[in-house]
């Protein structure tokens, strides 16, 4: 008995290779013989060659009616030749096959339709959008989009978005005004956790919480210059520092302008002049909910280029660095109402109206119903 040679080796690899793929020929061929000890031993007649007539069924223990179960002796551990062929992908590249299939199947057109828009669920009569982040800034740039570029007259119209939170559907319930225009909107992004577990405890799904100053943030980190933004409100110089820091990380983006101005009535002439020579195609207005909304609500239909005005609340004064923001494992868990509170005990009967009128007011029109 004498060791198997590299050329009865080498030819029973080609015979299994062939039948696994042509491309994995190759890397077979060249795999190293393996040592005395640990190799295969084969009967092998005078001049090298082997005593039967196929490479392939001169293998120990192995018949050519059973090739393909036919083991490969390397180092003491018998591997099969897909066996052998997957040892030679490491996983470095597993994984980024891996993950190219993973954003392949889960890409996203950003230019989608806005028919394709999420599916809403409804807590104390109010529509919300059942969204990742991702998917409402997909969500806002294909309202831009649709609308078209550089025209004076959007092709998609106009486009109101809101960020509902708790305290704002606890307003809605008192105030049918403002629950038709919450119902009116083109997008209700949930800025809330209140919201995630109330629509879980009837039955429904929010995927996340989105708050405003994230979207706002990525949505302009997406802009470009041929869409150009306009910031509404906050106190006097806040919008013109929050413009800097948006820009600060987007190069790209263009602010035309920013005004402190003011929700009231007298005051709207002189804001709509200087937002239609300014000529932006996304509004952002931070007067607070719900003079914010019913402000976008009377005007929007009066600024011909803006296609996308959204109410954004505190996010000025977050960007800013005027108000800070609660840490992330506060907001992760919900408790961001706590860190609110003890930073402005002034806030209490608001945060009392999300944290325990909220929930009352849906789990009992949720039983009545």
């Amino acid at each position: 008995m004498s060791r198997w040679n590299s050329r009865q080796y080498r030819a029973w690899c080609s015979v299994k290779s062939s039948k696994v793929s042509g491309a994995f020929a190759s890397p077979i061929s060249r795999m190293p013989v393996a040592s005395n000890r640990s190799a295969t031993v084969l009967p092998v007649a005078a001049g090298g060659a082997t005593t039967s007539s196929s490479p392939v069924s001169s293998i120990r223990g192995c018949k050519a009616a059973d090739e393909d179960s036919c083991p490969v002796a390397i180092g003491g551990v018998s591997f099969t030749v897909v066996q052998a062929v997957s040892m030679q992908l490491t996983s470095r590249m597993r994984n980024f096959c891996m993950r190219a299939l993973y954003r392949m199947l889960h890409r996203s057109d950003s230019r989608a339709t806005i028919a394709s828009m999420p599916q809403r669920v409804t807590l104390l009569g109010v529509p919300i959008d059942a969204l990742r982040r991702e998917e409402a800034i997909e969500c806002l740039l294909a309202m831009l989009h649709t609308g078209g570029l550089r025209r004076a007259v959007p092709l998609g119209g106009h486009h109101h978005v809101m960020t509902p939170n708790s305290e704002m559907l606890v307003e809605a319930a008192r105030n049918p005004v403002f629950r038709e225009l919450l119902s009116r909107t083109n997008l209700n992004i949930p800025d809330s956790v209140g919201l995630l577990f109330m629509a879980r405890l009837t039955g429904q799904y929010l995927p996340e919480r989105v708050t405003g100053v994230d979207t706002v943030t990525a949505f302009c980190a997406r802009l470009g210059p041929e869409h150009p933004v306009f910031l509404l409100g906050s106190a006097p110089g806040v919008a013109e520092r929050a413009a800097q820091e948006l820009k600060k990380r987007n190069t790209n983006l263009i602010v035309v302008g920013t005004c402190a101005g003011s929700p009231r009535t007298e005051d709207a002439p002189a804001i709509l002049e200087q937002i239609r020579n300014a000529k932006p195609h996304v509004l952002f207005v931070a007067f607070g909910a719900p003079e914010q909304d019913f402000w976008i609500d009377r005007h929007l239909k009066d600024l011909p280029s803006v296609c996308i005005a959204m109410g954004v609340g505190g996010t000025f004064d977050f960007l800013t660095g005027v108000q800070r923001r609660a840490p992330r494992f506060l907001r992760t868990l919900g408790f961001e109402w706590l860190w609110r509170l003890l930073k402005e005990p002034k806030r209490i009967r608001r945060i009392w109206n999300a944290v325990a009128v909220f929930p009352f007011l849906v789990l009992f029109r949720h039983e009545r119903s």
